[in-house]
């Protein structure tokens, strides 16, 4: 059996995916159906999984395989969301059997879909999340729950989805960078105090372009002037700090393309741009195309390579 929130105006309209927040819903066994995902943001849990104790303190996320469960042992002050989804509401061809294949990798690659790293090679992944992504996380948790409980308009599941894009990409970014140190960004020519500083930097970026920032709020925030945070950008990423910002609101917009149909003002006003104008001159800018054909372009690619697909059997 499959967990989802249903439209209540149209019954055969649902997405595969529950939110709750400060809440853990009992459920009957959910063994193959569906992965856990718990962020949690304020105070500590303690619970079991397999028989092993695991302690977790805010901010924090925790990622549990379609098989497992944790066991509540001990909570406090705990504030927390609960999100259970399959992977099919990301992208409908992200099953189970698929992302388990042996080749998903080079799948997910060819087609810009989701590695979902931390619910795979684990029954359980503890996250911690940098200070800089803790307001990313929470403020995509707070998205997803409204967009799924209020179903505001038609578009209603693909905004919950664009939400719930934007916090697996958070997730996958701080899991690649605990887990394969040698995928940072800021490593290249410095060392030390200059590597740290950049990535607070580019973490504190990717948590708030959909902000309307500035040289000197990134500045502030990482506590040092515009010269010299201006001088590590060039150094260790070859790059201006604004290049770099428009560079990653792009990033995001191309997956929220790729993925859902909210139309093109949300997605510019989720990203960090003022006006679809604006939002479509960049983008144009950067991958030579329109958000609308490029969004077309992709979509009608991986529906061919798709169906290419289902003559071949998984490896």
């Amino acid at each position: 059996m499959f967990y989802s929130t249903i439209d209540p105006r149209q019954s055969e309209r649902f997405a595969m995916i529950e939110c709750w927040k400060n809440n853990f819903p009992k459920r009957p066994a959910h063994q193959n159906d569906r992965f856990l995902l718990i962020a949690v943001t304020a105070g500590s849990l303690s619970f079991s999984i397999d028989g092993s104790c695991i302690r977790a303190s805010a901010p924090t996320l925790l990622c549990f395989d379609e098989k497992h469960s944790p066991v509540f042992i001990k909570k406090e002050a705990f504030q927390y969301y609960t999100i259970y989804f399959h992977p099919t509401f990301l992208n409908i061809n992200m099953t189970f059997d698929r992302i388990r294949c042996g080749n998903y990798s080079d799948i997910a690659s060819n087609h810009n879909l989701f590695l979902l790293r931390p619910f795979l090679e684990a029954p359980c992944s503890v996250v911690p999340i940098p200070i800089e992504y803790q307001s990313r996380i929470e403020t995509s948790c707070a998205d997803l729950l409204y967009e799924l409980w209020e179903q505001r308009d038609a578009y209603w599941s693909c905004r919950s989805r664009s939400c719930f894009i934007e916090l697996i990409i958070a997730l996958e970014r701080i899991y690649n960078a605990l887990s394969l140190p040698g995928t940072a960004l800021c490593t290249k020519n410095l060392l030390g105090v200059e590597s740290r500083k950049l990535n607070d930097a580019v973490h504190y970026i990717e948590s708030h372009y959909a902000n309307d920032i500035s040289l000197a709020d990134i500045a502030r925030a990482c506590q040092m002037n515009r010269t010299t945070l201006a001088a590590l950008f060039k150094k260790g990423l070859g790059k201006t700090v604004f290049t770099y910002l428009m560079e990653y609101r792009i990033f995001i917009a191309k997956k929220i393309l790729s993925f859902t149909s909210v139309p093109l003002k949300d997605i510019s006003m989720r990203c960090g741009f003022k006006t679809v104008q604006h939002f479509t001159r960049v983008f144009k800018n950067q991958t030579g195309e329109t958000p609308a054909r490029y969004r077309a372009r992709v979509l009608k690619k991986r529906i061919r390579d798709f169906a290419e697909m289902q003559e071949r059997p998984f490896q």
